[in-house]
């Protein structure tokens, strides 16, 4: 693959996690005002427990599946029978957690049983949610248009039919059906053809069962907080803190995705290629530093502005919890290639398991002992040392297994940007004006500086992203 084919499903990958966050923040910021902190937090602790259950039905498939599509791209009957294989694997893991959620729902639920049955409706058909193909076969292309133009659909129903705080199901209603279409029109565009002459279903039942364990650990330790707040503080809590955590995830989102399209391609150069193998990770890791380290430091300054400006008076506590978990955008945004990417190319998804475990039993800990204390603020700090603990452990194994380069000069000259971006944002955060010129302001002031001082240091990625330009630039004429 040339690098101007990287960068295109880069450019792509990138537009779709900001169409699939932007779009809903859109109507989250108009809803927010509508459903206030209980109503946000119904809805995020009911979401929180069907994708609980949709991460268990899933069985690892959309990260596996995009290795396994991707080493058989070249050899369509092989493709066919890879493809096949793993939705045949994903429907069984559908229908088995399907079950189970019918039956807690029925069983151990007191509250807001058809919003649980309404949010379940994508759970329902994971069984055809195919995007790993589209992954496998690198058409981040497919899936942005198809994305863009469904949510756009459901932001506008947003606006038609949630008015009042009443129009709980209505939102969740919209919500599913948006997702549930995404779902169905991805496997209906599906090239790939379903066979059942030779099939192997054998050969993914280890490292699946080990991705699931893992899942099963990951999710139950990225989702305590969200239970555990609703448990110990109440619903209102849990709508403070999920509008912080959905800043947060927005910045880290869209880094990740920047190099979340390297998976097939490592894959592949991971066994053929080792040298391009790790020029590849040392050039994803540069692009991570360059952007996730004033992001970081931005979203810490423009926290109080930004809850303002967004969600309004009444979650005024976000602030203080966005600013500490503004650091998982470093800690995931690196972890999720050098921790995440890489194990799973390399064939080492075993070490998820222990590291997970620790992990979650260090977020509950914590959990326990301050969220009856600090509440929202309590739950950021438990968020932040579990994945801190995940992907610092994670980090040295794989660098002592798998052996990447890590290329320092960059992260250095990164952090020199960023401490005079910090000076600079000081220069004029003191000026008094409302929140939201206040926060254009400090972007922009911040963000010249930043790009300045790395041009002045002559940072490797704007030299690669000047030199991509110039390629397609070159190829359009």
């Amino acid at each position: 693959m040339s690098n101007s084919r990287v960068v295109k499903n880069s450019i792509f990958n990138v537009a779709n996690t900001l169409l699939n966050i932007l779009l809903p923040l859109v109507t989250s910021v108009y809803t927010s005002r509508i459903l206030m902190p209980d109503g946000i937090g119904t809805l995020a602790y009911v979401g929180t427990v069907v994708s609980l259950f949709a991460s268990l039905a899933s069985l690892g498939i959309p990260n596996y599946g995009i290795k396994i599509i991707s080493l058989t791209c070249n050899d369509r009957n092989e493709l066919n029978k890879a493809y096949t294989e793993l939705l045949l694997l994903n429907t069984i893991g559908t229908f088995v957690v399907s079950v189970f959620f019918i039956v807690y729902v029925f069983f151990f639920v007191k509250d807001y049983k058809v919003l649980y049955f309404v949010l379940g409706i994508p759970l329902f058909l994971n069984c055809i949610n195919v995007d790993w193909y589209y992954g496998g076969i690198e058409r981040y292309d497919t899936v942005a248009i198809r994305s863009f133009i469904i949510k756009c659909l459901s932001v506008i129903a947003m606006f038609l039919f949630v008015r009042t705080k009443e129009d709980l199901i209505k939102y969740a209603i919209i919500s599913a059906a948006a997702s549930a279409l995404n779902i169905v029109v991805g496997f209906r565009l599906a090239k790939a053809k379903i066979v059942f002459k030779k099939l192997n279903l054998k050969q993914h039942i280890k490292p699946i069962l080990i991705l699931s364990l893992t899942i099963i650990f990951s999710t139950i330790y990225s989702k305590i907080d969200i239970i555990m707040l609703k448990h110990m503080v109440g619903e209102n809590w849990v709508g403070i803190y999920s509008n912080a955590h959905k800043i947060v995830n927005i910045i880290t989102s869209v880094c990740t995705a920047i190099t979340a399209v390297f998976l097939p391609r490592i894959s592949y150069l991971y066994k053929n290629d080792r040298k391009e193998f790790d020029a590849l990770i040392a050039k994803g890791l540069e692009f991570l530093y360059f952007i996730t380290i004033p992001a970081c430091t931005g979203l810490l300054f423009l926290a109080k502005d930004l809850t303002q400006v967004l969600y309004g008076e009444a979650f005024a506590a976000s602030a203080s919890a966005m600013m500490i978990l503004s650091l998982l955008i470093v800690i995931q945004g690196i972890g999720g290639l050098t921790n995440y990417q890489v194990v799973i190319c390399a064939g080492k998804e075993s070490v998820f398991i222990p590291t997970t475990i620790i992990s979650m039993l260090i977020n509950i800990s914590v959990n326990w002992l301050l969220i009856p204390r600090y509440n929202a603020v309590g739950a950021a700090v438990a968020s932040v040392l579990g994945e801190l603990f995940l992907n610092v452990a994670l980090f040295i194994y794989i660098h002592k297994t798998v052996g990447f380069k890590v290329r320092a000069l960059t992260l250095v000259k990164c952090l020199i940007a960023d401490a005079v971006m910090v000076g600079a944002i000081f220069a004029v955060k003191w000026i008094e004006m409302s929140s939201l010129p206040h926060c254009i302001l400090v972007v922009t002031v911040g963000a010249a500086a930043y790009v300045l001082v790395s041009m002045v240091l002559k940072n490797n990625v704007l030299n690669t992203l000047t030199k991509a330009i110039k390629e397609r630039a070159g190829a359009k004429h």
